[in-house]
């Protein structure tokens, strides 16, 4: 099942879930096609930096910024997105 998305910036993305051992998701830029492989570790370790009250800056989840819009999208229900300091903390 995939959901499609779009990021503050109005990109369009479509997350689909990774049907292996490991899980995780595959994101995809709807205007390139190109596809990057979201872990669920690297979902899972930014969740656990959330809960340990850290502030994570933009681009401190993963360079890739298809790969941090993915984390973000799937993390919405956690996470609180402050724009003016361009931070991520626990909601």
């Amino acid at each position: 099942m995939s959901i499609k998305f779009k990021s503050p910036t109005g990109s369009e993305y479509t997350i689909t879930p990774r049907l292996s051992k490991r899980g995780g998701w595959v994101v995809t830029r709807s205007t390139t096609g190109k596809e990057e492989v979201v872990s669920k570790l690297l979902v899972d370790r930014t969740l656990g930096r959330l809960n340990s009250a850290e502030v994570i800056p933009f681009r401190g989840i993963h360079y890739t910024v298809a790969i941090e819009q993915a984390v973000l999208f799937i993390l919405i229900g956690s996470i609180h997105i402050n724009p003016f300091t361009k931070t991520y903390s626990l909601r």
